[in-house]
């Protein structure tokens, strides 16, 4: 005689596949509706021409989006992705078929404003970066430019390079000098952006200082300027 255990095993790939066709055939005969213009409660059809569009993978494009339950990846509440954000998130916002919802929409506002704070946050050290450029350079100033080239964050050494450019002193000169010539020698090497980038800028300052004159030419007063014969 079969134990309820063994009763439970039998009967729940039955339960499942019976379960698995319902849900397949109540969504077939909603996305029947959804295509004769009736509504449908937490449905709504997708338009598998803007996903193959945007999408390499076609035969995994949906036929309708359906209200999603998921978990925050930040404050582990529990939140609904609908069917009307997945169809402006895939359709409108071209993102991968394959992304899914991780943040609640407080998470995500706070995250946000979170951005936008250290955006503001680099613009007001960038400016002053280039207020600095307004006085002689002091110790001080000139200390801060130092660290500031060494930020990881490219827009704050690109002001800091801009400054040495308008102070245009002998070490400071001397200093772009070496910035572009890092900067022609990254051109011949892979995944050395930053130094290429930033030879170009120190080119562009320098040439601001040395108007109308070829790199060469450029040395030379450079040499003159700190007394190198």
């Amino acid at each position: 005689m079969a134990t309820n255990r063994q009763r439970t095993e039998k009967v729940t790939p039955v339960r499942r596949r019976r379960a698995i066709e319902l849900a397949t055939d109540v969504a077939r005969r909603d996305v029947s509706a959804l295509k004769a213009g009736r509504p449908v409660p937490r449905m709504v059809l997708a338009n598998r021409d803007v996903l193959t569009l945007h999408n390499k993978l076609p035969g995994d494009l949906p036929t309708y989006y359906m209200n999603r339950l998921f978990t925050c990846h930040d404050c582990g509440k529990e939140e609904i992705w609908t069917a009307r954000e997945q169809r402006w998130w895939f359709e409108v916002l071209h993102r991968s078929i394959r992304s899914v919802a991780l943040r609640c929409s407080a998470c995500r506002k706070a995250r946000r404003g979170l951005v936008g704070v250290g955006a503001n946050l680099l613009r007001e050290q960038c400016a002053r970066l280039r207020s600095l450029a307004e006085r002689p350079p002091s110790p001080a100033a000139l200390a801060e430019i130092k660290d500031a080239l060494n930020s990881k964050w490219w827009g704050v050494r690109i002001a800091a390079i801009q400054t040495l450019g308008r102070w245009g002193g002998a070490e400071e000169v001397a200093r772009l000098e070496a910035i572009v010539a890092t900067g022609r020698a990254a051109r011949k090497c892979w995944g050395r952006d930053w130094e290429v980038l930033a030879g170009r800028v120190a080119d562009k300052a320098l040439r601001r200082l040395f108007p109308d004159r070829s790199w060469k030419t450029r040395s030379l007063i450079f040499k003159a300027l700190v007394g190198v014969s």
